[in-house]
């Protein structure tokens, strides 16, 4: 009878498993399948992955490894705060809960966690992607928020690799690592951690605060009734970081790309404004990465981030999520081109663009680049291994991507699809090496006495050589028939080259045809990931004199390896609208200015200038000149250049110098009073002189004085080695001097009547010597955001602070003289994006003020070595120390002759002479 019993209760018991968990996975059904449009799980058994993840983790404690693994993350995080996560999903996934860390140090901290994801694979199984935020005091790395994004065979290994190879290419991606995640001591397995997209993102990747945009619409980012294509619908977009210069409901910016896209398809003027927003140089270098790493998952309607910087006035894509070298793509030829979205199916008609593409992507190649992520995934395989005989949760991967077949599950089949990992990013490498070094399809056609040049395939042809008969006659004039009429007309292009005996040799580059395969709309998604085919293409020559070839030689592009080019009968199709022959750039007359000019409205200068000494312009209301090319302001001290209003009541806009072509620029006795600053529709000149993405320019005896309305005199952003001597700056309207992410000296000059700041340092380094600054209306010099100053034999005289330094920022005060400031010195901390506050380091400094103030918060530190005070030492406070070489004194002579040895080493490094027996400055 009890044996009976026994067998009923065990029937009983099994009938309500069966009935609990069958309404617990009908439940789960409805909440994974039908609560948000677009979301869903492959049909699979609920009870087959249950059933056999149970017994892995049956298992796992006699086949785990005991051995540390990956980089470890534990979090502690309660269960009923679990339960909540998991009350009403997917919008109960959302609410943040408070959770501990164990932190790089050893410590444990309080933060705060959930799930994160759309996708019901996030959350709808045991193992479930988590996102992290730390406590704004306690960053790790300048990092306060991460992703631990689950692992599948598509983006296992993939998304790492594209991460890591991404930052390596010089693309903006953020920091990844494959990790080991352990909750309440309980390992979840592997996860990829991966840095959030915010304003900490761009501050640690060099960038502005700026807006940084987030193109999503797919699951529960998905707008309802209406087109999904992100680059048609500036709506569609969020922000994840807002630039603070506008409100964060604007965007104005997005509008004006996504229009000027749309604009560029027909425009020749669009076009070439839209390159100088997209720039080639990015989007190239990041289509040329996708490439390499086969991934194009940032596409028409997701997966797109975007930066735009004013700053630059350029929007730059972000690598985010391309899960690259896909499992499914391993049996199949790498590709060179898909087709993705608007921006790239019109950039990919551009002969200039793809010229640059495929250089970029050859130097990847013979620069190893793949092959330096295969011996970095080569490395953790070892400790990938470990961690994964601990992952309890391996069928829940398999089958919730229905990709059994492609997930691992065993070591045995870890081992076979990293090694077919492993094959595939070589054969990658050796698939595109071969490609773009073989030997070019390139053939010459003569047809009524023209030549023409036929090209198809991939490879971009240059240094063309026709050498001819001795009875035919050089020509004089080589166009390209653009209009395809066979005869010179002003639409034909002319075409550079030289003239060598009987030899012409041609400076230009040749590319074929690519055609988008399918032509999706560029405002609709196309749910095809479709190749663009390389077509054969036509260049037809028009000369003033025929000529008969001898032979024609040419060389590929990427390689520079010459070949015989062989006639053919052949002909291609006509070059598309944007394919046209890439002249290599050449030196360009400078324009040069000289007398009395009237200047109205703004002038972008693309060419060379040259300003003559005695040069006078005179400014229109709200006139601008950008300069984008080398610029010589040639003035003297009996004739400097002067660029005045044209009316003394009305202020002019900006005097700029942007982009890399204005590099070694020389200014010289230049005098600007009455300008503000000028926004334009791309970019921002908030100076009435700007300086933006240039190196190696020297200013010498500037003058700037009464500028008005924006915030700086002078703007200095994201430029190195701009040298300053001396200048003069006066009664600005806020700041005087404002750098940006740059590296700057300023040698002799004199900073007065500012009504903000006298210099304002952001993530930069600076060298201030001989110089005089005072009467600022708040700080004389500002120190702040990462940044560092040597300030060297200079007087800070009558401002209400005369050093400020903040934000893990670093001034060392040498020899200088810090007179009658409301506060002498202070540090502190302020934003939480920094861990730390200000450091001050003053040596054979002299102070004198009625108080003598000095500030330190918590964070900071301000010390001072062999200084003297005057009229009274200051009382002491937290933060601020002196050494027993200071003292009470208005005595120049130092206690030491030695230097502190921290300050010393800064010196020397900055190749400067001091004499270390005084204190104060040494002129």
């Amino acid at each position: 009878m009890k044996f009976k019993n026994f067998f009923i209760l065990l029937g009983i018991t099994i009938l309500l498993f069966f009935v609990i968990s069958g309404a617990k996975m009908s439940y789960l059904s409805i909440q994974v399948n039908h609560k948000i449009e677009g979301q869903s799980i492959p049909p699979i058994s609920l009870y087959r992955v249950l059933l056999k993840d149970f017994m892995v983790q049956m298992t796992t404690p006699i086949t785990a490894s005991r051995d540390v693994g990956l980089p470890e993350i534990r979090l502690y995080l309660p269960q009923k705060a679990q339960n909540s996560l998991m009350s009403d999903p997917p919008s109960s996934t959302k609410k943040w809960k408070k959770a501990l860390m164990i932190y790089p140090d050893g410590k444990l901290r309080p933060i705060k966690t959930r799930i994160r994801g759309d996708n019901p694979i996030n959350w709808a199984f045991d193992k479930k992607s988590w996102r992290i935020k730390l406590r704004k005091k306690n960053l790790i790395n300048n990092v306060r928020s991460f992703d631990y994004v689950l692992p599948n065979e598509l983006y296992f290994a993939g998304n790492y690799l594209s991460y890591s190879l991404g930052r390596k290419a010089g693309l903006l991606a953020p920091r990844s690592r494959l990790v080991e995640l352990f909750i309440n001591e309980k390992s979840r397995g592997i996860y990829l951690e991966v840095e959030r997209l915010d304003e900490s993102f761009l501050r640690n990747n060099g960038t502005m605060p700026v807006n940084l945009y987030k193109g999503e619409q797919i699951h529960g980012d998905q707008s309802l009734f209406t087109d999904i294509a992100l680059l048609g619908n500036p709506g569609l977009w969020k922000k994840i970081s807002t630039f603070n210069q506008l409100p964060e409901e604007d965007f104005s910016d997005l509008a004006f790309f996504l229009d000027l896209i749309r604009r560029a398809i027909n425009s020749e003027e669009d076009f070439d404004r839209l390159k100088s927003v997209a720039r080639f140089s990015d989007w190239a270098r990041f289509a040329a990465f996708q490439a390499l790493v086969q991934g194009w998952s940032n596409e028409r309607k997701h997966n797109l981030r975007l930066v735009y910087d004013p700053w630059r006035g350029s929007v730059k894509p972000v690598v985010h999520d391309t899960q690259g070298f896909k499992a499914g793509d391993r049996l199949s030829e790498p590709r060179l081109n898909v087709d993705t979205h608007s921006l790239l199916t019109l950039y990919h008609t551009s002969s200039e663009f793809l010229q640059e593409k495929y250089q970029f992507l050859y130097d990847f190649l013979v620069t190893g680049l793949l092959l330096q992520g295969i011996d970095d995934i080569n490395s953790i395989y070892p400790l990938l291994k470990r961690s994964f005989s601990r992952d309890p949760f391996r069928y829940q991967e398999s089958y919730a991507n229905n990709m059994a077949e492609q997930t691992p599950v065993s070591q045995n089949d870890l081992d076979i699809l990293w090694k077919s990992l492993l094959n595939y990013m070589r054969g990658i490498q050796k698939n595109f090496l071969n490609q773009l070094s073989e030997k070019p399809s390139f053939q010459w056609i003569q047809q009524k006495g023209r030549i023409g040049f036929v090209i198809d395939g991939p490879i971009p042809v240059d240094r063309v050589t026709i050498s001819f008969t001795d009875d035919s006659t050089a020509p004089e004039i080589i166009k390209w028939d653009a209009d395809g009429n066979g005869k010179n007309s002003p639409a034909d292009i002319a075409i550079p080259f030289r003239r060598e005996d009987n030899q012409i040799h041609i400076d230009a580059t040749w590319i074929a045809n690519h055609v988008a395969s399918s032509s999706p709309s560029p405002y609709t998604y196309d749910f095809t990931e479709s190749q663009f085919e390389i077509k054969p293409t036509q260049f037809w020559l028009i000369m003033d004199q025929q000529i008969s070839p001898d032979f024609i030689i040419a060389a590929n592009a990427l390689t520079g390896k010459s070949f015989k080019v062989e006639k053919g009968s052949n002909l291609g199709g006509t070059p598309s609208r944007w394919n046209k022959p890439v002249f290599h750039e050449s030196e360009m007359t400078p324009e040069t200015w000289e007398g009395e000019l009237e200047v109205e409205g703004t002038r972008i200068l693309e060419k060379p200038v040259r300003i003559l000494a005695g040069t006078t312009l005179k400014m229109g209301s709200g006139a601008s000149l950008i300069f984008k090319n080398k610029l010589q302001v040639e003035g003297t001290n009996n004739a400097p250049v002067k660029v005045i209003p044209a009316s003394p009541e009305i202020a002019w806009g900006a005097f700029v110098l942007h982009g890399q072509k204005t590099a070694n620029s020389t200014l010289s006795y230049l005098m600007a009073e009455g300008g503000s600053g000028r926004i334009l529709e791309s970019a921002r000149y908030i100076a009435m002189l700007s300086i933006h993405e240039t190196q190696n320019v020297e200013f010498r005896n500037l003058t700037l004085k009464n500028n008005s309305a924006f915030d700086d005199m002078m703007h200095v952003v994201y430029s190195k080695n701009i040298r300053m001597h001396n200048c003069l700056f006066e009664n600005a309207f806020s700041d005087s001097l404002d750098v940006d992410f740059s590296e700057i000296s300023i040698n002799g000059c004199r900073i007065n009547y500012s009504g903000n700041d006298g210099i304002d340092l952001m993530s930069s380094k600076a060298l201030v010597q001989a110089s005089n600054i005072q009467s600022s209306g708040d700080k004389g010099i500002s120190v702040g955001e990462r940044s560092e100053v040597l300030i060297f034999n200079t007087q800070l005289i009558n401002n209400k602070i005369g050093v400020e330094s903040k934000e893990a920022s670093i001034s060392y005060i040498v020899n200088s003289d810090l007179i009658n400031n409301e506060m002498q010195i202070s540090a502190y901390k302020k934003n939480w994006r920094y861990h730390l506050g200000g450091t001050v380091l003053a040596e054979k400094t002299i102070f004198q003020s009625s108080r003598n103030s000095f500030e330190a918060d918590k964070n900071s530190e301000i010390k001072i070595f062999d200084s003297s005070f005057f009229p009274e030492i200051p009382k002491k406070s937290r933060g601020v120390t002196w050494d027993k070489l200071s003292k009470k004194s208005k005595q120049r002579k130092s206690t030491s002759a030695i230097l502190n040895p921290t300050i010393a080493a800064i010196i020397k490094n900055q190749s400067l002479q001091i004499n270390a027996g005084i204190r104060g400055v040494i002129q």
